[in-house]
């Protein structure tokens, strides 16, 4: 019986730590998608700053 609860307690901070890297991950995710979208947006910015300094034809 002993090494059953043993074996439960394990398996349930398996759980808890496994948790918690998803959770940390899906932080890191929700961090990336914001940057790469001001990325996006600045070099969307970027491209029609020089678009409209370009003399038009």
């Amino acid at each position: 019986m002993e090494g059953v609860q043993d074996i439960s307690r394990s398996l349930q901070g398996l759980t808890r730590v496994h948790e918690e890297s998803l959770e940390a991950v899906a932080e890191w995710q929700r961090e990336l998608l914001d940057a790469a979208k001001g990325i996006n947006k600045t070099l969307l910015y970027l491209a029609d700053s020089v678009a409209d300094t370009r003399p038009h034809d």
